[in-house]
Parts: C-alpha cells; sequence; structure tokens
C-alpha cells in the first residue's frame, strides 16, 4: 500500500470559537444539526448536514489557541499502515493513539508550514487496539505513581 490510497477524504474541521453557542445556532441556519456534544476540550459541539458523515467540531479557545480553523482531520481506514508509511518516510507523529470523547483513533503530524495535520480513524478494530493500549498505559501509569 502507499499512502495515496489509504486516505478516504476529510474526516472533520475543528474549529476554535468565542461562542460555542453562537455558532451552533449560526450552523443550524444552514440546516446543520448536532451531532453529539463532548467533554472534548471542556465542552465541543460536532455538527453534521443530514445525510453526510462530515463533521465541524466547535469549542472554546483555550489557552493559547488562536480561533479559527485548529485543524483539518483525514479519515482512513488502516491507521496502522498510514502510520507505518510515515514513519518509513521520517515523518514525526503523534499516535496513533484513542480520543475517548470522540470516539476516534488518530495520530497528527506536522505540514510544510509547521500547522497540526490530523489522520483520523473509526474503524471498531483500531478503536478496540487503541482502547486496549490506552488501558495498560493507564496501569502501568498507577503503578508506578504509588506509594510505598
Amino acid at each position: 500500500m502507499n499512502v495515496k490510497s489509504m486516505l478516504e477524504g476529510p474526516d472533520h474541521i475543528e474549529y476554535v470559537v468565542k461562542d460555542v453557542e453562537g455558532f451552533v445556532e449560526f450552523f443550524k441556519m444552514f440546516g446543520f444539526e448536532v451531532f453529539r456534544r463532548t467533554d472534548h476540550h471542556h465542552g465541543s459541539v460536532e455538527m453534521k448536514l443530514p445525510g453526510n458523515d462530515f463533521i465541524f467540531e466547535f469549542h472554546a479557545k483555550e489557552g493559547s489557541e488562536n480561533l479559527g480553523i485548529e485543524h483539518i482531520s483525514f479519515a482512513t481506514h488502516d491507521i496502522d499502515a498510514l502510520a507505518a508509511e510515515l514513519k518509513a518516510k521520517k515523518i514525526d507523529l503523534d499516535g496513533p493513539k484513542f480520543i475517548p470523547p470522540t470516539d476516534r483513533v488518530i495520530f497528527n503530524c506536522k505540514d510544510p508550514n509547521g500547522f497540526k495535520f490530523q489522520i483520523a480513524s473509526t474503524e471498531p478494530v483500531a478503536i478496540e487496539k487503541y482502547k486496549k493500549l490506552r488501558a495498560r498505559a493507564s496501569d502501568t501509569k498507577k503503578f508506578f505513581e504509588r506509594k510505598p
């Protein structure tokens, strides 16, 4: 496989906003519907157009984030194979890792301008694998945090 054949298209756009509910109402005017609300970023709202799986995720500005598009995420059907291909090309990756509030497995890298470029998978096999890895990592962390 090669990198070009592993992307399926856009998964979501994360948008940093001043007023989450204001954006929800604005996007509703164009026919978008709330898909779900999560505790991701201390309160995100994901919206879709009916019959379309593409998600706009809105969350309030945190820390040094800039208002506007924070990143665009692309979907893949094989996140492990794509990560391996990119690592072989010496691309530095953050992940793959499971993100519980969004029920996705993601990894991030940087584009040539230094901005976040994200790949996401909602494939059940990847989700189960990375949920287990996350649980093991959490158990290991708890082990080392124990007092003698």
